[in-house]
């Protein structure tokens, strides 16, 4: 129990981490979809088919995708499958940390479990484990434990070590 548990139920905490994750999710589809190929992840999101810039009812994660039946509507090209799967993927962690710890201990967890997803999806398709993303999340999990967010900093070192020493 958090000081922020009062303030909604799980089940608001749950529902408000699942749609910060999907939206969440849909910029590291983008990201997992076109680092790769040496393209921005910025601006406006476009058909990677076509390039055409998306509307604003084609930009809401997870619904666009079903309502348009995961083909662009310009061109009819197929959307990427990574990007419903990495949206809902980004919804479910979301909705587990903040549902399990309501406030800035739920949202460290959600960030991290995010960027762990831009990770795998990396690693999966391209053997990559891009240094900005994983020192973005050595940073996040220093800055967690100095903050006293369970566990303790002098476990995370030990885990970060341990971890280090494995990949090394």
């Amino acid at each position: 129990m958090t000081p922020w548990s009062g303030l909604a139920p799980a089940w608001g905490w749950a529902l408000a981490g699942a749609v910060l994750g999907a939206i969440v999710g849909s910029y590291l589809a983008t990201i997992v979809v076109r680092w790769p190929r040496g393209e921005a992840a910025r601006g406006r999101s476009r058909c990677d088919g076509c390039d055409r810039v998306l509307r604003p009812l084609e930009l809401v994660p997870l619904f666009s995708f079903v309502v348009a039946r995961g083909r662009c509507g310009a061109c009819g090209g197929r959307i990427d499958r990574r990007h419903p799967a990495i949206e809902a993927l980004a919804a479910v962690v979301g909705a587990a940390a903040f549902g399990l710890a309501p406030g800035p201990a739920g949202l460290a967890g959600a960030m991290a479990g995010w960027l762990l997803i831009a990770l795998a999806a990396l690693d999966l398709d391209h053997f990559w484990l891009p240094d900005r993303l994983t020192a973005t999340l050595a940073a996040l999990g220093l800055a967690t434990g100095l903050a006293g967010v369970l566990p303790a900093l002098p476990d995370r070192l030990i885990g970060g070590a341990a971890g280090f020493l494995m990949l090394a």
